[in-house]
């Protein structure tokens, strides 16, 4: 019998002792044949069907079994205690330690059969699993013992770092900030104080904040070598760590009093540490090292290196040079050296602040530096370029500036990459990206949600990958709104500074006007970073040779530049209204012709669709913001989508069916398939089933929210909660955004169901019985009206197929509109056929003015709405002539209409989209309104 048929029934019951005997009782060649096979490559993994511990599932109705899930778990972390054991006393140190990993058994209360294995073996063999488990991850609870038994040395790998309190003698008090009963882990712990100094040389050291204090309580009592700690640290900082541990290291040698006669190698040491380590051990030692400056060429060096540091330690430097005693070792002109070095700052005011000091010492003020020549962006094109290496798979690769730049994001870098490079392409490619880009960053400047020492980089960024012309007009939108807010932004003074340094790059016949909002910073009294870099961006805007000269001009309302030729640099992007005068070329017969071409541009998500920008129909919000973009499609793709008609008749829904059904290509960076809006989310939802017009009314009337779902449940039932999101999150999966009505998730919540019931209370009765007995639609998130009226338009559509394949609505200019010319050929072609009512309804709110003479051309033709869908009964239908002629005759969209009154019979339920509701969202062609 083999050592898998032997393990097997110990494995399956989890038990730890059987297990452990089993192993015990192998001798001679049995031994040597279960060491050879549990040696090989990854054999073991072979000894335990983890489908043996799964947990049934309880009946449909039955309550989760929380005690059979917990027994389930815990036999399997005990099966893998069972093969830690065998590749303890099966293989070598180093192969042991790497197979007995603690995330596989961590969970087991009692693990003394595995500490008794390790005790057992030699001290040669204990120290190398010891050395390899601290590298690879093993338990720290059971390394401290087999360190603590064996008397070895408390070992130094980064695994073990990490998870040292394991099993430690030390109490933690206090949240969120817990720290630990400093006495009691110093007098306690057998691993100190090698522990304390190993840490002290870690990454991990980052995490517990607390140490310095506690190092310098554990010299006191007598239990850390003061010495030897600073010995340690002061070599750490000489090498790679994060910023965060360097910041502990720092702070311990500050805790401990670091004295200047105890720096190895003096000043040329600390400059040294001071090159390779960040802001933070600046910090901290700053005023060490100034102690170890001797003589004005260490002065210099060390002011070469702070010149490029932040500006916190320039001003502490500045202020430094002002000591007496410094300036008594370094001299006079050290100090003035100093200075001057520190006045090439491309801070205007702490470079103001810098020549005072020198005006103050009798010496000359620097000269003004040199403008610098330009590099040549202006005539630079956007270039995207994509990384070497692919984008990572978590990465959106829609993602946007809006989203990398606002705060609270995740601040990947790549994320920040792949907006910039969409952004160029969009460049490259034309499209008309300044209008969203401008009112996305200028709202999250108002808001204060946007990261402005990263939008700098970000536009720096474009620039130099030849955006420059493009961008700089919306870079410096953005910083007139930053400049317009009441409370000024953080890091506002960098983006002035930025389009100060570039502003060298625009050509001398362009000439660019400083925004009313940073003229009036600039013109403020006062000497804050903003408004200076605000003086500075307008002299470097106006070329202005006398920068006070400049500023007197601007307080008086002078300050102005030489006319020049504009060259189009800046474009106003306030409103954009669709375009009136362009016809559309109505191609959809062509396009119903190859039913695969179709189905890949209307119900593959990877097809992007043509887009437009229209101004918000809320001309309060218009007024407010400035400037206030809503992307739609454009009326082109809206044809794309009525092409499926044309195709449904041309055909046949079958076909067409089928061939919309075929998988369709994931987007990248597409979370869900499926997620359409409008009409190609119709197209999704009539493909994907046998749609009916009673399915029609069920969808208009008879959907409901997951959200409007969840909020019946308290909010105490957490359990009941979890599922029911769950629930809601799986309906998102399914197609066209409905979820099953035997949904397995629903089993788990009975309450659910009812929720959906026919009678439930969220719902509304149509007074169609057919449609009133089904269940309630469960739907991830309701539509707008917009998304709502452009769906059931389609929908009404593709069910009118069978009488009529003419679209009323479909518009033949570019700003969504048609002619009377136009509608009266198709109500002609309709001749003793049905029309949809709501295509219907949106063709007249589309028509362009009509003189009533014409009116008289409509004589003789009868058409009239299909009654399935004017009413959810059936029994209702509008003479579609007569509304033409009273909509033409009370003045278009222009007047109130309620719905017509020559109905088959009185009707009880209103249309699911109606004439006022169409009006509201579909305007006249004439208010520029979004069409949809």
């Amino acid at each position: 019998m083999g050592l898998k048929d032997r393990l097997t029934p110990a494995l399956e019951t989890g038990d730890v002792t059987a297990g452990w005997e089993v192993l015990r009782d192998l001798h001679g060649d049995e031994r040597r044949e279960a060491k050879a096979a549990f040696e090989s490559p990854k054999p073991w993994a072979d000894l335990i069907d983890n489908s043996t511990f799964g947990y049934e599932q309880p009946a449909p109705g039955q309550p989760h079994d929380k005690d059979a899930y917990e027994s389930a778990s815990k036999r399997r972390y005990r099966a893998h205690l069972i093969l830690a054991l065998a590749a303890v006393e099966l293989c070598g140190p180093v192969m042991a330690a790497d197979r007995v990993q603690a995330r596989w058994w961590g969970l087991v209360d009692d693990r003394s059969e595995l500490i008794y294995a390790l005790w057992e073996k030699d001290r040669a063999w204990a120290q190398a699993y010891v050395d390899q488990a601290s590298k690879s991850g093993g338990a720290g609870d059971v390394i401290r013992t087999v360190v603590a038994h064996h008397g070895l040395a408390c070992p130094s790998g980064e695994a073990f770092l990490e998870v040292w309190t394991d099993g430690a003698p030390i109490t933690f008090h206090g949240w969120p900030k817990p720290e630990p009963d400093a006495a009691e882990w110093l007098n306690a712990d057998p691993l100190l104080p090698d522990l304390a100094y190993h840490l002290l040389n870690s990454d991990h050291c980052a995490s517990w904040g607390w140490l310095p204090e506690v190092m310098c309580r554990g010299v006191e009592l007598g239990v850390l070598d003061r010495s030897r700690l600073l010995e340690v640290v002061l070599t750490a900082l000489t090498t790679q760590h994060r910023p965060s541990a360097q910041a502990v290291m720092a702070e311990t040698l500050q805790v401990l009093g670091l004295r200047a006669e105890e720096v190895p190698g003096g000043f040329d040491y600390m400059l040294g540490v001071l090159a390779t380590t960040k802001s933070s051990v600046l910090k901290m030692v700053f005023p060490l090292v100034l102690e170890l400056v001797s003589g004005p060429e260490e002065l210099r060096d060390l002011t070469m290196l702070v010149a490029g540091r932040e500006k916190v330690h320039r001003t502490t430097l500045l202020k430094a040079l002002d000591d007496e005693a410094l300036e008594a070792r370094v001299g006079g002109d050290g100090v003035i050296e100093a200075l001057e070095l520190l006045a090439a700052d491309d801070d205007v005011r702490f470079a103001a602040a810098v020549t005072r000091a020198l005006e103050r010492r009798g010496a000359a003020s620097p000269s003004q530096p040199a403008v610098a020549e330009p590099l040549g962006l202006w005539d630079l094109r956007p270039t995207p370029i994509a990384p070497d290496k692919n984008w990572p798979h978590w990465l959106d690769l829609n993602i946007t500036w809006g989203k990398a730049l606002a705060k609270r994001s995740n601040e990947y870098p790549e994320q920040l990459q792949r907006a910039t490079y969409n952004l160029l392409t969009a460049m490259a490619a034309g499209q008309d990206w300044r209008a969203p880009l401008l009112a996305n960053l200028q709202k999250r400047m108002t808001d204060g949600q946007l990261m402005v020492a990263r939008t700098v980089d970000a536009f720096i960024d474009v620039f130099l990958a030849g955006g420059f012309r493009d961008t700089y007009p919306v870079a410096l939108a953005v910083a007139d709104t930053g400049a317009g807010v009441g409370r000024k932004p953080a890091g506002l003074h960098l983006f002035l500074r930025m389009l100060a340094q570039y502003a060298v790059e625009i050509p001398p016949d362009v000439s660019i006007e400083l925004p009313a909002n940073i003229r009036a910073l600039a013109a403020a009294n006062g000497r804050t970073s903003a408004q200076e870099e605000a003086r500075r961006l307008g002299v470097a805007l106006a070329r202005a040779e006398d920068r006070d000269a400049w500023l007197a001009d601007l307080h008086a309302g002078r300050a102005s530049t030489t006319p020049r030729e504009a060259r189009g640099l800046w474009t106003d992007p306030v409103l954009s209204p669709l375009p009136e005068d362009v016809r559309l070329e109505d191609d959809r017969v062509a396009r119903a012709r190859d039913l695969a071409h179709l189905r890949a541009m209307v119900a593959d998500p990877s097809y992007v669709a043509i887009g437009t920008h229209v101004q918000c129909f809320s001309e309060a919000r218009v007024n407010e913001r400035q400037a206030y973009f809503v992307p739609v499609p454009a009326p082109d793709d809206e044809l794309l989508e009525l092409a499926v008609i044309t195709a449904a008749a041309s055909h046949g829904s079958e076909a067409v069916r089928r061939e919309m059904r075929r998988p369709v290509t994931k987007a990248a960076g597409q979370g869900y398939p499926h997620e359409f809006t409008g009409g190609r989310k119709a197209v999704q939802q009539w493909a994907a089933s046998d749609f009916t017009v009673d399915d029609y009314w069920r969808t208009a009337w008879r959907s409901v929210s997951t959200q409007a779902v969840r909020s019946e449940f308290p909010y105490q039932d957490h359990e009941q909660l979890h599922h029911v999101e769950v629930w809601r999150h799986s309906v998102r999966y399914q197609d066209f955004d409905i979820a099953r009505a035997d949904h397995d998730v629903l089993r788990q919540v009975p309450r659910v169901a009812e929720l959906l019931a026919a009678d439930s209370p969220l719902g509304r009765p149509t007074g169609n019985p057919r449609v009133d007995a089904q269940p309630l639609l469960a739907v991830f998130q309701a539509p707008d009206e917009l998304e709502a009226i452009a769906r059931l338009r389609l929908l009404e559509g593709l069910l009118n197929i069978e009488h009529n394949d003419v679209v009323l609505a479909a518009p033949t200019w570019a700003d969504f509109t048609l002619d009377f010319d136009d509608l009266l050929a198709r109500l002609m072609a309709c001749e003793g056929r049905p029309v949809g009512p709501l295509d219907l309804v949106q063709a007249l709110h589309r028509l362009r003015p009509v003189d009533p003479a014409r009116l008289a051309e409509l004589r003789g033709l009868n058409v009239r709405t299909t009654p399935e869908l004017t009413s959810p009964d059936g029994d209702e239908s509008w003479d579609a002539v007569e509304l033409v002629r009273s909509w033409v005759s009370s003045g278009g969209s222009r007047q109130s209409t309620r719905a017509p009154s020559t109905a088959c019979g009185p009707p009880r339920q209103p249309h699911p989209c109606r004439l006022q509701r169409a009006k509201r969202s579909h305007a006249s062609p004439r208010s520029h309104k979004i069409p949809t």
